[in-house]
This record gives structure tokens, sequence and C-alpha cells, in this order.
């Protein structure tokens, strides 16, 4: 029975071997356009930019989208290590008022960091933004008082109205 395995696992193995061997190479698509960040004061300390990047990566040449980012340059440049991108997370949070509302001791500890936060496509200050014309279920009630169907299908029609109105940002 190993025996019979083992030749099956072989052939498979050769098998596998010769597709690879055999498929032809796919040509790399265009690359997208690199953004050139112009970088603005935007109030205590802190520079803005916005980037303009494909909407679907399979297609660069495409339409656009921008991105919002804030960056607190190093305290002192001459000590500057490099860049510390930071994302809060989500869902949908903005990085730039997350960096914006850091606490001052936090970015003491990074001066030796430009630190940089943006704001994920679709949300905060980034264009187009996502509008799901509804209102989502809260993330923040206690699992003991939620009705567990009714929170999946709030949740389930909320989703499906975010598809509905968003879809250029879901087929990406």
């Amino acid at each position: 029975m190993k025996s019979l395995l083992r030749r099956a696992a072989a052939g498979c193995a050769a098998l596998l071997a010769m597709l690879a061997a055999g498929a032809p190479a796919v040509a790399a698509g265009p690359e997208p356009p690199v953004p050139v960040l112009r970088w603005i004061d935007c109030g205590d300390g802190f520079q803005c930019a916005d980037a303009r990047v494909p909407l679907d990566y399979d297609d660069p040449r495409g339409t656009t989208i921008t991105i919002a980012l804030i960056r607190k340059p190093a305290a002192d440049p001459a000590q500057r290590v490099g860049s510390l991108f930071q994302l809060p997370g989500g869902p949908a949070q903005s990085g730039v008022r997350v960096l914006r509302g850091s606490p001052p001791q936090l970015l003491a500890l990074l001066s030796r960091f430009d630190v940089i936060g943006f704001d994920q496509r679709g949300t905060g200050a980034s264009r187009p933004a996502v509008d799901c014309r509804a209102t989502p279920p809260s993330f923040f009630t206690r699992p003991d008082a939620v009705d567990a169907d009714a929170y999946a299908a709030a949740a389930r029609a909320y989703g499906l109205s975010c598809l509905r109105h968003n879809r250029e940002f879901c087929r990406t």
C-alpha cells in the first residue's frame, strides 16, 4: 500500500513539474505611475499630501483615486533614521486623524522618524469616499446583549448596501 501511495505521489509531482515547465511566461503589464507627493504645511508641525493612485492595479493607467496622507517630520533631520507608517486598523479609521491626535509624548518617542499616516482608499479625506447610505450595526455592543440573528441580518444589509453603492471599490 505504501508503495502505491509513493508511486502516485511521485507521478503527481512529475506531472506538476511538467505542467509548470510548459506554462508560458505571463508578460508583465505596464507599471503604475509612482505618485509625486507635494507635502504642504497643514498646521501643528504636520505636513499633508495627496497621492493619486490607480483604483485597480490590474489597470494601472485607468481610473485613479486620491489617498490623503499626513506626516510629522523627524524632530531633527540630521538624526532622522527613516519613515514609519502607521495604520490604525479599522474598520475605516482615519489614519490622518489618528496621527494628528497622537499624544505629544508618543511623537517625542518617535522623533527620529518621519511618522506618516494615511486614510485608506474610500475613507476619511481620501477621494472618492465610500458612502454605504446605511447605518452600520454597532460593533461595540456587549455580546450577551445582542440577538445574533438580528445582528447578522443588520450586518448583511449594511454590507449589501455598501456593495450596491460602491462597486468600483469592491471589484479591485
